[in-house]
Formats: structure tokens, sequence, C-alpha cells
């Protein structure tokens, strides 16, 4: 496939996302994204009523390094080999942006916690790295995003292939049943839907407990910017700012321990 043209249909790969609540979605770079089309089996559809999609139409690729690209950078610049959190896997493109930025920091040691409550788009991460199973989806993915910083396709491929089998990028399950087991960090990338998709997530007890795990000279980033999340890390003790959204999105935080 020529990494500049728009991912394919792929008919099977179709099949498997609609079965466990989503499609593919093509923003405007041309960059693939997941539209919650339903709720997942034995959701609480209060809780997921579908419909939402994972990224801004402006550009699914172009988002996720803005706003999280600062953070591994900043991460990597204050660790050789920093524990980063990603909320929320969907397509990988936190996890594989991840192990991009440890290639351009010579890391080989670092850890990432990525959490994904629902196990279909768990295991299509997986088997793409590990099992080589194709997926037009994936493969574009892994493509622009070597491509973007000059990196090797081949060598980013085996950077998460190496960090999946050595257990260095852990594929877990729901945050909330998780959290327990997560220590400490030093990025965290809070990616998850929405407050009216998952309002369990925004909740600023949660966040202020999550929060205050973050190692002296960790950072916080997100997409979102409300008064919560604001106020749950006021009081784990970062510092923020708050800078402007992703095309014309209402505004992000950018927060830091200095």
């Amino acid at each position: 496939m020529d990494v500049n043209e728009t991912p394919k249909e792929n008919p099977a790969e179709n099949v498997i996302l609609q079965e466990i609540g989503f499609e593919i979605e093509i923003t405007k770079d041309d960059s693939p994204t997941l539209r919650l089309i339903k709720p997942p089996v034995g959701a609480d559809v209060s809780i997921h009523p579908g419909g939402e999609s994972m990224h801004h139409t402006g550009g699914a690729l172009s988002e996720t390094c803005l706003i999280y690209g600062q953070a591994f950078q900043y991460g990597f610049e204050k660790h050789p080999n920093p524990k980063m959190v990603s909320l929320g896997l969907g397509l990988g493109y936190v996890e594989v942006l991840a192990c991009a930025y440890s290639m351009l920091h010579n890391s080989s040691a670092f850890e990432i916690y990525s959490y994904e409550s629902i196990p279909g788009l768990r295991k299509l991460f997986e088997d793409f790295y590990l099992k080589d199973t194709k997926s037009e989806t994936y493969e574009w993915i892994l493509s622009e995003i070597a491509k973007k910083y000059q990196l090797s396709k081949e060598k980013l491929r085996t950077q998460v292939k190496t960090a999946l089998i050595e257990n260095r990028l852990k594929l877990l399950g729901n945050f909330l049943e998780e959290l327990p087991n997560l220590k400490s960090f030093d990025v965290f990338c809070y990616d998850a839907y929405s407050r009216k998709t998952s309002p369990e997530l925004w909740d600023e007890v949660l966040m202020t407990k999550t929060f205050l795990l973050g190692s002296d000279t960790s950072c916080i980033s997100s997409y979102a910017s409300n008064a919560v999340l604001k106020k749950a890390l006021s009081q784990a003790g970062f510092q923020f700012e708050v800078l402007e959204g992703f095309q014309g999105k209402r505004n992000r935080t950018w927060a830091y321990r200095a």
C-alpha cells in the first residue's frame, strides 16, 4: 500500500469492528478513526450510547501528534525510560507514537500502560503486531507515523512488537478496575471518550487519585479542558496551561510538575 493513500476498505476487518460496535471513519487528513455506532456488548446504554467518534473530524493523526507528541517529547527529555499511560487504546495511535518517540530518544526500557475496556480492540492491535494479521488501517497508521518522524516503518513495527513481547507495552482492560495496579507515571495521555459517553472516567475524585500518582517531573496532556479536569490537576499538585484546541476545537489541557 502506498503510504500516501487513504486506508482501503477491508471487509473482514469491518465486520469484526461492527460486531464490537464500531465503524471506520476517515478524517480530513486521510487518517482513520473509529466511530462508536452502538454500545459494546454488555455495556450500560446510558453510559455508552453510541454515536461518538474517537477523534476530531479534522484529522485523527494530526490531532494525536499535536496533543500527545508534546507530552512524549517532555517525558523523554525528563526520563531516559519513562513510564507512560494511555487511557483509551482505540486504534493505537498514542501507543505507536510513544514508540516512535522512544526511537527518537534511543530509549529501550520505556513502559506503556494502555487501557482499553473493549477486548476486541486490544486483540486487533495485538494480532497486527504479534501475528502479522493483515490490516490496511493499522498498516496506514504505522506507515504514516514512521514517515512523519522520518523513521523506518519496519524498525518502528519491531519497536512496538518488542515492547509487546517484553510486556513493556501492556494492553490492559477497564481503567477503573486496573487503576489499583498503577503505582506511578511520568507521562499521562488522558484520551478517554467525552464526559457524555464515559462520565465515569471524568469523575473528580478518580482523576485526582490518578494524577497523584505522577512522578515529581511528570506531565499530563488531554484534548479536553473542563472545570473538573482542571480542579483535579490543581488538587494533585500540577501546574496547567489551557492551550488552543485542535482545528477550532475547544481548548485542550497541558499540565506538568515543575
